[in-house]
């Protein structure tokens, strides 16, 4: 074997070569170079077909890297190229999810070959039953293919790794609006996040579904006066039931938001089987050539994580403040921890009051700030930042929540200082580069929007929402071709920026563009 390096073990330098050549395309690609970007693409294949007989130890660490060849390929519209490196992966690693997937999404993307993506996604959740994207992506693929029961038993599946996520239940029920398992999913969730009114809509749907004494006690507890008409189809006076109170839970526990935990044992998740049928070895000889293809920004900041943003002043701390464990609470400060919020109540000089004399416990100071996001009082949240941070001026989560509600609020300026102050505190924040990005590009100002977007890829590659809204600013900028490769990289990561493109403003100049087109499917 004769790689370019020598000294020490030579095909571990090889492949630290070529590691070197996808890192500096993936710079160029980052920095919406596309031509440079793909000839470094292109040098690292070549240098691995170059030695490839040559490759004996290290086949999943090589797998891995023609991944993200094939991945950094396909953004670049070679889309053969990209499936000669994933298949290149999968040969040296078959049990390479990652590869698996990716190729799942190119067939995706084209609706010609959906049945080759089914075949990749089975692979997928046949090496990790536990991965929520594979099922989501299975679901979907059969979707496509009109697959209905397929599908919504892959969604099933999905459901069971993510309980708490709603668009997972929504997925159901665009296929059948009257599914009753998927109906009442997401009523358990909207009582576990307080929102009443959503959850009796719901229970009320499936009781006209199925008139039941579960839905009538479930709508009767949560408000009584609607049960009351409901009495009489069930074929006699019900007693009268109590309204229960649904208490709000903390932060790390709230339903309804994209989560990346899973069941912790196969016999915990209780997956559905995949059917053998679908689990056959895709021949690439048989596929057809793929179309090249190419997403809002959000009007609210969504929590992400940091990123140096010059000319913002930031208090000089010496060091980062050590958490306290909390303190034994007042009868009265567990009422207030457990009560349900209102958009008015408790008042402020009451959460004032609490916080003042529990300045030294953090988490229910956040268990309180958390309870005032959920029902939209950034206002409520800013005045209490007024005693909080003279106190904790190096606590990193005080001032990213202070920066979402200024910008709430839309004091925009202001919730960039904040955030710049948390990510000197926290160098890694990807949270509050993402905000921070967020906000400048509502600022209109482009170049430090994409210098913070930037620090979060740099610390989180796949974080799809910096990816998408790279691509909002170049459509804004007139650069369709980085738009529609930025899009594109979003899209791979996760399929929900497909539809968020369809109604970016940003993208409207594409909407008769071939790629974009098809990108949207």
């Amino acid at each position: 074997m004769s790689p370019p390096l020598f000294g020490g073990d030579p095909e571990k330098k090889l492949l630290d070569e070529i590691r070197s050549i996808v890192e500096t395309a993936k710079k160029y690609q980052m920095s919406g170079k596309t031509d440079q970007a793909a000839n470094e693409f292109r040098a690292a294949l070549r240098t691995y077909n170059k030695y490839v007989e040559e490759v004996k130890k290290f086949r999943k660490e090589y797998s891995q890297t023609l991944t993200d060849i094939g991945r950094g390929l396909y953004a670049l519209d070679e889309v053969e190229r990209a499936i000669e490196a994933l298949e290149k992966a999968l040969q040296l690693d078959p049990k390479n999810v990652s590869a698996w997937l990716f190729k799942g999404s190119i067939h995706f993307a084209n609706p010609g070959t959906a049945n080759y993506a089914v075949i990749c996604y089975t692979e997928a959740v046949k090496l990790d039953p536990k991965n929520a994207t594979a099922w989501r992506n299975l679901g979907d693929a059969y979707r496509a293919l009109g697959k209905n029961e397929e599908a919504i038993s892959a969604y099933r599946n999905l459901i069971k790794i993510e309980p708490n996520n709603l668009t997972n239940y929504d997925r159901i029920l665009k296929i059948n609006p009257n599914d009753t398992g998927a109906l009442l999913g997401k009523a358990e969730i909207f009582v576990k996040q307080g929102k009443v009114d959503e959850a009796v809509e719901i229970y009320k749907l499936l009781f006209e579904i199925e008139p039941s004494v579960r839905y009538y006690e479930a709508i009767a507890a949560l408000k009584p006066e609607e049960a009351q008409a409901l009495k009489v189809r069930l074929g006699g006076e019900q007693a009268p039931v109590q309204p229960t109170v649904v208490e709000m839970p903390p932060a790390s526990e709230t339903p309804g938001v994209e989560q990346s935990g899973q069941a912790e044992t196969a016999e915990e998740a209780e997956l559905i089987p995949v059917k053998k049928e679908d689990m056959q070895p895709l021949r690439t000889e048989e596929l057809p050539t793929l179309p090249k293809q190419t997403i809002p920004i959000p009007e609210t900041v969504q929590v992400v994580t940091p990123v140096e943003i010059k000319s913002v002043p930031a208090p000089e701390v010496p060091q980062k403040e050590q958490q306290v464990q909390p303190q034994t609470s007042s009868s009265v400060g567990v009422q207030l921890l457990e009560a349900k919020f209102t958009p008015e109540q408790p008042a402020l000089e009451i959460l004032k009051q609490f916080v003042s004399e529990n300045l030294e416990d953090h988490e229910k100071i956040l268990v309180i700030l958390d309870k005032l996001i959920e029902t939209g009082r950034y206002s409520d949240i800013i005045g209490l930042m007024e005693i909080i941070l003279p106190v904790h001026t190096t606590n990193e989560v005080f001032w990213y929540y202070n920066g979402v509600s200024l910008a709430k609020v839309g004091k925009l300026k202001e919730a960039i200082d904040s955030f710049s102050v948390c990510v000197k505190l926290e160098p890694e924040s990807v949270d509050a580069y993402l905000a921070m990005g967020t906000v400048y590009i509502q600022l209109n100002d482009f170049e430090k929007a994409t210098a913070a977007l930037n620090e979060v890829l740099k610390r989180s590659p796949r974080e799809a929402e910096a990816w998408y809204l790279k691509s909002v600013i170049e459509a804004k900028n007139g650069d369709y071709n980085k738009a529609k490769a930025f899009l594109k990289q979003a899209v791979l990561l996760d399929e929900e920026y497909r539809e968020r493109a369809k109604n970016e403003q940003a993208f409207l100049p594409m909407k008769d563009d071939p790629a974009f087109k098809a990108l949207l499917g």
